[in-house]
This record gives structure tokens, C-alpha cells and sequence, in this order.
């Protein structure tokens, strides 16, 4: 699948960094999406968070999202599906429907996050050459439609949120009307942080 990898941003003195968004469907097998960025949102819709579990996280993730901070995530989300977005040369999207959390989606990107992590690369591709359509298969989630996209950096749920959205591809996957639900994952640190978001819609 083809990857924009664009320079870094520097703001803030923190080093963040957004890879083009991945997107496939069981109709199209694999399709890219590109861009870069990073920033923050926030979010209103009549979605229920509360009950919204923490992330199952995998051996050797190393300060990984905390219960509020997903809940943060899907309001800023939500907010920003809410109305409508230019996502510039991606062209301008209509306000969609909120997104629910999906525990498995969730677990896919806290793997991918933690890989991120360990190898200290920002990518769409696992060190074990997975996808991330395989990853989110992997975690017994049977999609009919997904999109991946990380970042490295952010200090906050709302940064990164904000950083997708001012960048096309994936503020693109952000705004795609297909998808219904979301997992979203990090771990590490300031300049180390590797963050996964999965966004997809169950088959049939």
C-alpha cells in the first residue's frame, strides 16, 4: 500500500510526526491514503463513553493510554465527525456518524503501538511484515472495511487528534462515513510515543 512519509514538525520542541493514513476494504483488497501532521480536538455527540473499557495492553507497552484519556479521544472524534471538515487536497467531507469503541480494534492498536515502540519506527507495517488489516483479524475482529493511522509524538489525546485532522489522508480516514467503530492505542513518551488509531465497520 503506498505511504507519504513527510518531514517531521517541530512544535513545542517535541518532535511530531504523522505517516499517511492506511485504508482497505474487502472490495478493494489494499488502498492508501497520504499525509502528515498533528494536533488536538474536542467532541460532542450522543455517543455513551462512559462505559468505554481500558485498553488490554500487551507485554512490554511502556505508558499506554489511561480510561480517561480513550474517552477523551472519542468525544474530540466524535466532535470533529459532528460537522463538517476540508481535509484539504482530500476535499471537503460532511459531518458523519459518531464512532463506538471496539475493544478488539483497541487491542490491534495497542500491539502495533507497542511494535512502534520496540523498534522505534513509525509505520503501517509490523516488524513481523503484518498489515494492519491482519493485525485487527488477528484480534478476532471481522471487518468488512479499516483504516490505520499512527503518529509519533503528541503529548495528548487531543494533540494527535487535532494533528490527523489538519492533515489530508488522515483526517480522510477520520472523516469516512464507512466506518462505525474505533480502537485507538499508544506507548512511550514525549518525542517516543507511538500512537495507533483503527477505525473500521464489521462485515455484513
Amino acid at each position: 500500500m503506498p505511504f507519504t512519509n513527510r518531514p517531521a514538525f517541530i512544535l513545542l520542541a517535541s518532535i511530531l510526526i504523522l505517516l499517511g493514513g492506511c485504508l482497505a476494504s474487502e472490495d478493494s483488497d489494499k488502498a492508501g491514503s497520504s499525509s502528515p501532521t498533528d494536533t488536538t480536538s474536542d467532541s460532542t455527540n450522543d455517543q455513551d463513553t462512559s462505559s468505554t473499557p481500558s485498553i488490554q495492553t500487551t507485554e512490554g507497552a511502556s505508558n499506554p493510554l489511561t480510561e480517561q484519556e480513550i474517552k477523551d479521544f472519542i468525544q474530540a472524534a466524535n466532535q470533529y465527525r459532528s460537522q463538517e471538515a476540508d481535509c484539504g487536497e482530500e476535499g471537503v467531507f460532511p459531518a458523519q456518524a459518531a464512532l463506538s469503541w471496539d475493544q478488539k480494534l483497541a487491542e490491534a492498536a495497542q500491539v502495533h503501538s507497542d511494535d512502534q515502540y520496540k523498534i522505534s519506527t513509525m509505520t503501517h507495517t509490523g516488524s513481523d511484515d503484518s498489515d494492519p488489516g491482519e493485525r485487527i483479524t488477528t484480534q478476532g475482529y471481522i471487518w468488512g472495511t479499516y483504516g490505520e493511522n499512527v503518529a509519533q509524538g503528541y503529548s495528548s489525546v487531543e494533540a494527535v487528534a487535532k494533528g490527523w485532522m489538519d492533515s489530508p489522508g488522515h483526517c480522510k480516514n477520520m472523516m469516512n462515513g464507512n466506518f462505525t467503530e474505533l480502537g485507538i492505542a499508544a506507548t512511550g513518551e514525549n518525542s517516543q510515543r507511538y500512537w495507533t488509531l483503527n477505525l473500521a465497520k464489521p462485515k455484513g
